[in-house]
């Protein structure tokens, strides 16, 4: 709020929008934000904290601009241009800062863009995995072990992964991303007695994650040509999540059995 000089409008309805948000709601958006920027440097992303606020600050217009600092500013500016323009009054087009979940923010008015950004677009990932996957998307809402801790954490993985990429690339290959996604994180479930929060922290940081490959990623097909590993038979764990298990199965990413 410092950082605002004066209120416009627009922070005035940011502002008001986060003051509504639900408490348990406006904590979960934050910690998978927090997570994705703390697993795409492989840092410890298990709990958020008053110690880890810093992981949200940006820098300050006040300040010295560094050379790094000035697309942001740029962007900012144009944006504010575009949609001040008498123009729109006629054409009725609104543009959207372009956030980016692993690029540096500008404190102040863009902070509370930005959570009205990221929760639009957590809000959205249901509807786009049924819309683009719908096989995937009946699946994840309606298995019955979905409701224990491994299944919730596995859950967290998925839908962080696959925020990340709908962030960075929109739709653009969506369908395929999805079940890319789908594979690498149910492959931690599966290979595994149990998943407890340790477990995801840990795989999520793993050089070959699929937070590090988005991060590194220029274009979808950096993602969507990954080759995972195919799971070994005797590998597989989890015996009772037998829908997750045939989807595997179907695309060929466990072995036969035979």
């Amino acid at each position: 709020m410092r950082e605002i000089p004066q209120l416009s409008n627009t922070d005035l309805q940011n502002i008001t929008k986060w003051e509504k948000m639900d408490t348990p709601y406006l904590a979960s958006l934050f910690l998978i934000l927090f997570r994705i920027k703390r697993w795409i440097e492989a840092k410890n992303g298990r709990f958020f904290t008053s110690n880890s606020i810093d992981t949200f600050k940006g820098y300050s217009i006040n300040q010295s601009q560094l050379p790094y600092q000035k697309i942001f500013l740029m962007a900012d500016y144009y944006v504010q241009i575009y949609n001040n323009d008498i123009s729109r009054r006629l054409d009725r087009q609104h543009m959207e800062y372009p956030h980016q979940i692993d690029q540096t923010t500008i404190n102040g008015s863009l902070f509370f863009d930005m959570i009205g950004y990221y929760s639009q677009k957590l809000k959205d990932l249901p509807d786009l995995v049924k819309e683009y996957s719908n096989k995937i998307g009946t699946e994840l809402d309606s298995y019955p072990e979905r409701l224990r801790d491994g299944d919730k954490f596995t859950r967290m993985l998925f839908d962080a992964a696959l925020l990340f990429y709908y962030d960075k690339f929109g739709t653009e290959g969506i369908d395929k991303a999805i079940t890319k996604i789908f594979l690498w994180s149910y492959t931690m479930r599966l290979t595994h007695d149990s998943v407890k929060r340790t477990t995801m922290d840990n795989y999520a940081r793993e050089e070959n994650s699929a937070f590090r490959i988005i991060h590194s990623a220029t274009k979808p097909q950096d993602l969507l040509n990954w080759k995972l590993p195919i799971i070994k038979a005797n590998s597989v764990k989890q015996k009772g999540m037998a829908s997750i298990r045939n989807i595997f199965i179907n695309l060929h990413q466990i072995e036969s059995e035979q």
